[in-house]
C-alpha cells in the first residue's frame, strides 16, 4: 500500500509493506495531484541493481533500517539485556493504519520480535504546518516484564532516518562555546557519517540542536533545504550519513 500525505506545501509520499516499517520515497515540496503509476516509477527510479549479490544494499529503504533487511549501516536499534546478552532485532509481520487526527495525518506501523519477545513501532505524522515528526516505541512483551533470559530489557539507542535528495552535497549545523553559542558550521556531505553528540542532559554550548542539508551554498532564501532536529531537551545526537549506496539520510 502506498499513501500520499499532503500538509502546507509539504508531500510525504510512504510506501507501507507488510516485511518493514514505512519507506520514504518523498519527503519535500508538494508533489501535487499524484497517480498509481506515478508511485511505481518513483519506486522504480530509486531502486539499484544488485546484481549477484543482494547483501551489499538495501532496497526499499524504510525508517527503521535493520540489519535482516540487509543494512549494514549505524544500527536502528541497539538492544541487550541487563544480563549482558546481546542481539539483533528482526521485527516482522508489520501492520500499517492511516489516521487523520488533530489536524495532522498520522501513520503508525507496529511489528514484533517474537523470538526476543519485544514490540516495536513507529509513528509517522505530517502536521497542518507541514513538519513531518517521527517517533519509534520499543516494548519488552514477555509476560513477566523480563526477557526471555530472565533479565530486563535495556535499549541502547534508537535511530530511525529519513532521506534527503543525492544532490545534497552541504550541510548545516552549529558548534560554539560560552559566549559565542549557535555558531553555524558549514561541512561538505561527503561519505561516510558525520555524528554530533551532546553529553550535558541538555543542548549545551556545543549542541547541534539541528541538523540541515542541501545544495552546497543554499542559504536563508536560495535553495532546498531538508532539515532535522530533535523534539525534546536531554542528551542529544544529530547524524548524516552519506552511504557507499548512494543514500543521504539524516536523523536528530
Amino acid at each position: 500500500m502506498t499513501v500520499h500525505l499532503r500538509r502546507a506545501g509539504t508531500s510525504l509520499v510512504l510506501d507501507l509493506p507488510t516485511d518493514r516499517f514505512p519507506v520514504v520515497r518523498h519527503w519535500g515540496t508538494d508533489l501535487g495531484p499524484f497517480d498509481g503509476a506515478a508511485f511505481t516509477d518513483l519506486a522504480t527510479a530509486q531502486a539499484t541493481s544488485t546484481g549477484d549479490n543482494s547483501t551489499w544494499i538495501t532496497n526499499d529503504l524504510p525508517v527503521l533500517p535493520l540489519p535482516h533487511l540487509g543494512w549494514a549501516g549505524r544500527p536502528a536499534l541497539l538492544l541487550h539485556r541487563q544480563d549482558g546478552s546481546a542481539f539483533s532485532a528482526h521485527v516482522t509481520g508489520i501492520a500499517h493504519a492511516v489516521a487523520a487526527e488533530a489536524g495532522a495525518d498520522v501513520v503508525r506501523s507496529v511489528g514484533a520480535d517474537p523470538v526476543h519477545a519485544i514490540g516495536v513501532a513507529t509513528e509517522l505524522r505530517l502536521e497542518a504546518c507541514g513538519l513531518v515528526r517521527v517517533r519509534v516505541t520499543v516494548t519488552n512483551r514477555a509476560t513477566d516484564g523480563r526477557g526471555p533470559q530472565g533479565s530486563p530489557l535495556v535499549v541502547g539507542e534508537v535511530t530511525p532516518v529519513l532521506p534527503v535528495p543525492a544532490d545534497a552535497s552541504e550541510l548545516l549545523d552549529m558548534a560554539g562555546h560560552h559566549g559565542r553559542e549557535r555558531r553555524l558550521v558549514r561541512t561538505p556531505f561527503t561519505a561516510g557519517t558525520r555524528l554530533r553528540e551532546s553529553w550535558e542532559g541538555r543542548p549545551g554550548h556545543d549542541a547541534a540542536t539541528w541538523l540541515a542539508a542541501g545544495r552546497t551554498g543554499f542559504g536563508w532564501r536560495s535553495g532546498t533545504v531538508h532539515g532535522v532536529h530533535p523534539a525534546w531537551s536531554g542528551n542529544t545526537r544529530s547524524v548524516a550519513l552519506n552511504t557507499s549506496q548512494g543514500l543521504r539520510l539524516m536523523k536528530a
